[in-house]
């Protein structure tokens, strides 16, 4: 039936159309004085277990075109999104909170994994930089830091070139702060203080 409706729609668009804008007005007088009927008809619509079935049908096959108008939609209309999803967010604040609390605990596991893959937080050396969606190197399977091989340690990832954030290694703790002092512009004269001071402290 949902076929035959949409064949039929492609096939009389143009008459559609042409209806609404001469019949515009009329239109948006009846919606106004007919509010809670239009949204009863429209909940029943919506919440149809056909049409929902039929409208996701309908994105798998036609994706690339629901994107690209979807696309088209949101750069032309921006600003009413914006009102529309901030009115949204005050009016049904409870709502979003439990939604978001019951998706974190159903993908619990998919959100670490995301997470340690395409977020990175960088130390006080480097300004507490924050980079998300970047692309680091794959975590190691055995979970052993890459250069120890301490096992059954909590892993950060240390990289040395902001630009190529895959250039980086999976490491622990101890390791991280060994790394950070290597890579800092006067490390081999912070080295040769410390062996001086050592060697003078030793033969006090």
């Amino acid at each position: 039936m949902e076929n035959i409706k949409q064949t039929y729609y492609q096939n009389h668009k143009e008459q559609f159309k042409e209806y609404y804008q001469t019949h515009k007005e009329q239109i948006k007088i009846y919606l106004q004085t007919h509010k809670e009927q239009t949204k009863k008809s429209q909940k029943n619509r919506e919440c149809n277990p056909k049409r929902i079935a039929y409208k996701i049908e309908y994105r798998q096959t036609h994706k690339k075109e629901h994107n690209k108008s979807e696309k088209k939609y949101n750069l032309t209309h921006r600003k009413q999104i914006k009102k529309y999803n901030n009115f949204y967010h005050l009016t049904h604040e409870k709502q979003i909170k439990e939604q978001q609390q019951f998706y974190r605990l159903i993908n619990k596991e998919q959100r670490l994994e995301w997470h340690r893959n395409h977020i990175l937080g960088s130390s006080k050396l480097n300004n507490g930089k924050k980079w998300i969606k970047c692309n680091k190197r794959n975590y190691p399977l055995d979970n052993a830091c890459q250069l120890c091989g301490k096992t059954n340690t909590k892993l950060f990832y240390y990289h040395w070139d902001n630009e190529h954030l895959e250039f980086g290694i999976w490491i622990c703790n101890k390791c991280h702060w060994i790394t950070e002092g290597l890579d800092l512009p006067n490390y081999e004269q912070l080295k040769n203080k410390y062996l001086n001071f050592k060697e003078v402290i030793n033969h006090v």
